[in-house]
């Protein structure tokens, strides 16, 4: 299958455009899309809606990387919750 995103590899590659996705939702996680891809043109100096082409592959990317932080949050979380209730088993010896 041959990917959209290699059109647009020859000016950003692959894994910079990864690297960008996961920074901007780090920062926020409920951006939309299309914010997405409009903030990855105005980052690497590309000319209004040249990410468009390649829509399919950025949003199933975008989806990859949006579900990998939702799930190391939850471990996050619930290792959070875990050492709380060590500290207060702890205390109550």
């Amino acid at each position: 299958m041959k990917r959209k995103l290699e059109d647009i590899e020859a000016a950003v590659p692959r894994k910079k455009l990864k690297k960008e996705v996961k920074r901007l939702l780090k920062t926020n996680v409920d951006l939309k899309k299309k914010t997405i891809r409009r903030t990855l043109e105005v980052n690497f100096s590309l000319p209004k809606k040249t990410l468009d082409p390649a829509k399919a592959d950025l949003n199933e990317l975008i989806l990859k990387v949006r579900t990998k932080l939702k799930s190391k949050n939850k471990k996050k979380k619930k290792k959070r919750k875990q050492n709380q209730l060590r500290m207060l088993h702890k205390k109550k010896k």
